[in-house]
């Protein structure tokens, strides 16, 4: 079971993110589907420990999958959206500038996506916090937005499987 749930996180990731699948077919309600799937398996290594409780961490990994990161997503080569609000980028200045990290530079891109992953991954420890910037890293530097989303995704579930692993 561990080996899969990377490969069931990077697809879902992707699907979330819309570079994999479109999603703009998803009508109404429907539309918030990718994201509840990817929360499953959090719900899923949470099950032995706390029971039905773990269903709560649904909404969690939903709400933190929901915020923007697109001032992101161009990982520092220009072009992004200063106007854009994003959730998370008042806590990422805020870090950044306590780290003396210039807003929008490859730096910046990797402390909000760990940022982003630690949120997502916090249920089972925040371990998810490395794996995501670093699979938008390396899907940057592949070249298409689908391998970050899809690495990112795989990262994540690795986390999990780790989590799932040693508890």
């Amino acid at each position: 079971m561990e080996l899969i749930i990377p490969i069931y996180t990077a697809l879902m990731a992707a699907w979330a993110g819309g570079s994999l699948w479109p999603s703009h077919y998803l009508k109404g309600v429907w539309t918030n589907l990718p994201e509840v799937l990817f929360a499953l398996p959090f719900a899923y290594v949470l099950y032995p420990l706390i029971g039905w409780y773990s269903l709560l961490v649904l909404p969690w990994v939903y709400i933190w999958m929901q915020t923007g990161h697109a001032n992101a997503l161009p990982w520092g080569d220009g072009g992004h959206n200063t106007g854009r609000t994003n959730t998370l980028s008042p806590v990422v200045r805020r870090i950044c500038g306590f780290l003396a990290i210039p807003l929008y530079t490859k730096p910046f891109c990797r402390v909000f996506m760990g940022v982003k992953g630690f949120l997502i991954s916090l249920p089972i420890g925040g371990i998810g916090c490395i794996g995501w910037a670093l699979g938008y890293d390396l899907g940057h530097k592949m070249g298409k937005h689908v391998y970050s989303e899809l690495l990112s995704g795989a990262f994540m579930g690795a986390s999990i499987a780790l989590f799932m692993v040693v508890t």
